[in-house]
This record gives structure tokens, sequence and C-alpha cells, in this order.
């Protein structure tokens, strides 16, 4: 039986679970199945964190629709866009509704005056705003990681971990159902 980790990567470069090498049409179809299934763990999530007041931040340079699938964002409670150079890219971003307020839309952050400034949609608020990010001297960025790099775990592990614990027989609920 494969860990997660070492199907993800078997999938990644293209050979099944056993290790016997894909055609074309297998591999694309397993891809598209993962595909699926990441995006919908990615819509659980931010929906589940919408739940409990966790903000989940979902980010692309490519802002395409399938980059970022539609349902995703529209339950994304929050938008954030940098400058973009077309209303389309713009409207992936933050929704149809940008188009109704020109003057708030990321096309207009092209000038170097706007670096660091995104155009933000909020649900249950009309329209747009802008905020301003600060600016972190790359040697503050560098201190920061390191002092905070013990604060992070493998998502692959953490789901191995949860699967583990999944399947343990010391659960009284699942003693009962066993016997």
């Amino acid at each position: 039986m494969a860990t997660l980790r070492q199907a993800t990567r078997r999938t990644a470069v293209g050979t099944d679970w056993e290790g016997e090498s894909l055609s074309s049409a297998s591999r694309t179809k397993k891809l598209a199945a993962l595909a699926a299934e990441n995006a919908r763990l990615v819509e659980d999530l931010v929906k589940k964190g919408r739940n409990v007041g966790i903000l989940v931040i979902i980010a692309t340079q490519k802002a395409t629709g399938d980059a970022i699938p539609t349902f995703i964002r529209d339950v994304c409670p929050v938008g954030l866009s940098f400058a973009q150079k077309t209303a389309e890219a713009a409207v992936v971003a933050l929704g149809e509704d940008i188009r109704n307020w020109p003057d708030s839309s990321p096309t207009a952050l092209q000038d170097p005056a706007y670096l660091g400034v995104a155009a933000m949609a909020h649900q249950g608020r009309p329209g747009f705003a802008r905020i301003r990010t600060p600016y972190v001297a790359d040697a503050d960025a560098a201190r920061i990681a390191t002092d905070t790099a013990h604060l992070t775990r493998d998502p692959a592990e953490l789901l191995e971990q949860l699967a583990a614990s999944a399947m343990r027989v010391d659960d009284p609920l699942t003693k009962r159902e066993a016997a």
C-alpha cells in the first residue's frame, strides 16, 4: 500500500499506484480525478474555515477560471487582486461585480505608485476597497521565516496521520461496529 506522499509523487510522474507506466488517456483520467478531488478539498477547507473564523487565502499568479474555479472563488469571503492587465483577469479574481466598479478595478493599478496596492471584495459589503500591504525588507522576511519555520508541517504527513488515526480500532464506536 502506497503512502499518500508516494501516491502523489507517482501520479505526478505518470505511474499508477503499483508503479506501472500509465497510458496517456489513463494518465489524463487519473490527473483529472486528482484535480477534481483537490478542488473539492479546497472548497471544503474554505467553507469549514469560514465557519470557525479562519480566513483561507487562495493565491495564484495566473488569474484564470481554471486556476481558481469559480465554485471555490464564490465561497471565499474575501477576494484580493493586485494589478491585472485585463478586465477578464480582474473578474476571475474578484467576480463579475468588479465590472460595475471601474474606479476600483485592479486594471487601474498599473502605475508604480500602486506597488503593494490591491482591490479587495468582502462579502456583505457593497463595492470594493483598495488596501495597501506594507513593504517588508528581504532581511526581515528571512528572519521571520527562520523564526517561524518550526510552526510548519507537511500537509501530506498530516493527512497520513489523520488517515491512520481514523483507522484505529481503539475508538469505542469503531469497536462496537467491528463486533
